[in-house]
């Protein structure tokens, strides 16, 4: 399968608010030393970032897929900010699209994240040459897998200069390890993908069933903006879409088990009525196999099957996924 590509749309914006990078996204200022670097919202792969940035240092929220994405936002960011170093990085959660850029960053860079988070990308490097099954093989530019070395439970607490940044496990929602960092002094919260702003969530390794009382916690902390996993920089109005979508997939699956549907029968033929516009229509079909399995008495994130599930996806959506990743050999090393 021949390499497609993605990310090549300039956005526009405003130069006084936004360092604009070609294929990939753009860095907006949030509130004094928090930056958002949001991209392109094509591509199951495409998730966004961030920077909490001190007098001496920055500490990154997620990285990128690809070693290319998280240098154009390095980039983006010394524009910003001039040639800080960056002391650490946050992983809100263990999917390659926020994390595999990691190891794009000096080995001795501290890595955090949720125990879960650690767990899940080490068994990234005893996984097949290709663990994502689907996912199209187009970035050579490869980097070595790069786990939290430093990870936590509950939560923790992080001071960037004068900033205090709280990492909350906010519970098993779009995966077993999800975590935010809010800032409550600007009432700003980075929400990693338990949040993504017009687009469909990926529920397929975490909870249908779970995940409403995950955005009721998250919407308790009472933030003003939010810095979604993917998608524009939003308010927490979002949470709001998020919850009916919650609703209409545990709805929809409660009936199309009833009758005896396949998820991919299910999702193939439904109105997605306001969901419609959404990108990322395909992953309908991948949380409604998460919906028959926690209706079937799974538990929370336990393993599916994913080949099964993707080959449905890509049925769905009626062409391979639009996500592009370099995992091969030795580039899954830890």
């Amino acid at each position: 399968m021949g390499k497609s590509q993605l990310f090549t749309q300039w956005y526009p914006s405003n130069e006084d608010q936004h360092v604009r990078q070609p294929d990939d996204g753009w860095l907006s200022g949030i509130a004094p030393g928090v930056l958002a670097y949001v991209r392109a919202d094509e591509g199951w792969l495409a998730g966004n970032a961030g920077a909490l940035v001190g007098r001496t240092s920055m500490v990154l929220v997620d990285t990128a897929a690809t070693r290319a994405r998280t240098q154009a936002m390095l980039g983006a960011l010394r524009a910003r900010c001039g040639d800080l170093p960056v002391s650490a990085i946050v992983n809100t959660h263990h999917h390659p699209g926020h994390t595999l850029g990691n190891g794009a960053l000096p080995p001795t860079t501290t890595v955090i994240g949720h125990r879960a988070c650690r767990e899940e990308m080490l068994r990234y490097g005893t996984a097949p040459a290709d663990p994502f099954p689907g996912i199209v093989v187009a970035d050579g530019t490869g980097v070595p897998l790069s786990p939290p070395t430093v990870t936590f439970d509950d939560s923790l607490v992080l001071h960037v200069a004068d900033t205090q940044v709280e990492l909350r496990f906010m519970g098993p929602a779009h995966t077993r390890g999800d975590i935010v960092a809010w800032v409550p002094e600007h009432r700003v919260v980075f929400a990693g993908d338990l949040v993504v702003h017009r687009a469909h969530p990926n529920l397929l390794d975490g909870t249908i069933a779970g995940y409403p009382a995950v955005l009721h916690r998250l919407r308790s902390l009472d933030a003003r903006v939010i810095v979604p996993g993917r998608g524009p920089v939003c308010g927490p109005e979002v949470i709001d879409d998020m919850l009916a979508y919650a609703e209409f997939v545990t709805d929809l699956a409660a009936d199309g088990f009833e009758r005896g549907l396949t998820p991919l029968e299910l999702a193939s033929d439904v109105p997605l009525g306001r969901f419609a516009t959404w990108q990322d229509g395909e992953r309908l079909v991948a949380n409604v196999h998460r919906a028959y399995a926690e209706l079937l008495g799974g538990p929370a994130c336990a393993p599916l099957d994913s080949g099964r599930v993707l080959e449905d996806v890509a049925k769905c959506r009626g062409g391979p996924l639009d996500a592009e990743i370099y995992v091969a050999g030795d580039d899954l090393s830890v």
